[in-house]
């Protein structure tokens, strides 16, 4: 079944609106196929399709001609039920900002740490760790298609307006055929098919994103992504389209109802604004590079504000 672009259907609906401007032009089939194809054109100049978007980290599995590469897996350690989001810790000082509940983790980080570009001894990096069990047929993490870099910032103090189109949540960007990252993002599960990214890039995103980063309206237009399998460890940057999946029953176990699932995500470039209702502060006294808001992101909208000074 054919499934119309989100944004056309609701043009249309505004036609069938009696009260509604667009309701004129109903039945104009010349001025709408102008109409859909100015939607389409704008559409497809805010998607990258050339940039680097993800990669796999991958490891040189041998030397003979040609040589080969395989992905990096990683282990996830047993779970203990963690629940941190963006905590910040020093990326090159791990055994003194790791958390001791955490340092399971730091053979993963540590990775993740040796790929990133440049490498700034007091670089801080935001770690992310989620163990739980979840029903099955739901997502783990934030469902919908959406990127991180947020279309508006909150600040519920002394606040200045962000410059337009300044918004950063990790930034990101990947030379074809290199095998550096310059700053980004890193994740990985140890579910299959659990998360899917896109290998195209969302340009200008506070254009055609909600205050969140949704890009739900866009699906259609953005081609196929590509699963992630359990132990991928994945780059990508704050433009990159993914989502959380809903989890599926183990085929062991068709018959199961709930599914443990352990994530890792690990935030090594620039953020705009750090929220403390939502974040999780590092008890070792690390602070977050970025100025600190004690607004509720998720709260009813007002202008779209952040802290003039890092605390």
């Amino acid at each position: 079944m054919l499934k119309m672009d989100t944004v056309k259907l609701t043009i249309l609906r505004g036609t069938l609106e009696e009260d509604n401007p667009l309701s004129l032009l109903r039945g104009n089939e010349h001025i709408w196929s102008k109409v859909f194809g100015l939607v389409d054109t704008w559409y497809e100049e805010h998607i990258d399709r050339k940039s680097v978007a993800f990669d796999l980290l991958e490891v040189l599995d041998s030397e003979e001609r040609p040589r080969t590469f395989r992905s990096v897996l990683v282990s996830f350690p047993e779970p203990q039920g963690i629940h941190i989001n963006m905590m910040p810790i020093k990326l090159f000082e791990l055994d003194e900002t790791v958390p001791a509940n955490c340092q399971q983790y730091v053979d993963c980080i540590e990775i993740c740490a040796d790929e990133t570009r440049p490498r700034k001894f007091n670089r801080v990096a935001y770690l992310t760790i989620h163990e739980s069990v979840v029903p099955v047929g739901e997502a783990q993490r934030r469902p919908g298609l959406h990127i991180e870099q947020p279309g508006g910032i909150r600040d519920g103090g002394s606040a200045q307006p962000l410059e337009f189109g300044e918004y950063y949540w990790g930034r990101g960007w990947k030379e074809a055929g290199c095998n550096e990252f310059f700053e980004g993002i890193y994740m990985a599960s140890n579910v299959s098919d659990s998360c899917t990214v896109w290998p195209v890039l969302i340009n200008n995103p506070t254009e055609v994103s909600d205050r969140h980063g949704s890009i739900e309206h866009m699906r259609e237009r953005l081609g196929p992504g590509r699963n992630l399998a359990a132990g991928e460890l994945c780059w990508f940057t704050d433009r990159t389209p993914h989502e959380a999946n809903p989890l599926k029953a183990p085929s062991d176990d068709p018959g199961a109802k709930f599914r443990a699932r352990s994530f890792f995500r690990l935030v090594v470039g620039q953020i705009s604004v750090w929220y403390s209702k939502h974040n999780t502060p590092n008890p070792l006294g690390v602070l977050p590079d970025a100025p600190i808001s004690d607004e509720d992101k998720f709260s009813v909208c007002r202008q779209s504000k952040i802290t003039s000074e890092i605390l």
